[in-house]
């Protein structure tokens, strides 16, 4: 069941960067990675782009993973689709811990439509990446890719 609790928008209807309430520290958020962010290394070996752990325009979308739970989604089912091939999590704590905000954004309508839409809001400097690619785990692994970043 997504928050009860709407976010705050700004003059523009977008949602203001927040830590939301019901998003608890204990709980898991799941970040959507396409083929894309498959990379090879010089020893023909694969590792995941530094893209899964950088913000757009200082947010990263991600989903979130206890409501969908609550709702008996399975998250793995939920967040694969053609684009999205694997997933990985992290916990909101070690994600709040690093600076980051991490609040409830749910797109509305159309064809994307997604009530367990999550953002996690902040500036991703190069140790933040690292910091995120280390707390990764993955929920739904991309085949012979590891979680690092070299």
């Amino acid at each position: 069941m997504p928050p009860t609790e709407m976010p705050l928008k700004d003059g523009d209807g977008r949602i203001i960067p927040h830590d939301h309430p019901e998003i608890a520290d204990c709980q898991n958020v799941i970040r959507r990675v396409p083929e894309q962010w498959k990379v090879q290394r010089a020893d023909g070996t694969y590792r995941l782009s530094s893209m899964a752990f950088k913000s757009s325009t200082d947010e990263m979308s991600v989903d979130l993973e206890w409501w969908l739970k609550e709702d008996g989604i399975d998250p793995e089912s939920f967040v694969i689709t053609p684009r999205w091939i694997a997933a990985i999590l992290w916990r909101v704590q070690e994600v709040r811990d690093l600076d980051f905000k991490v609040g409830y954004d749910p797109i509305a309508g159309g064809s994307n439509e997604n009530v367990y839409h999550g953002e996690v809001w902040g500036r991703s400097s190069k140790s933040k990446q690292n910091a995120l690619c280390n707390l990764s785990v993955w929920l739904v692994k991309m085949p012979d890719v590891d979680l690092a970043l070299k």
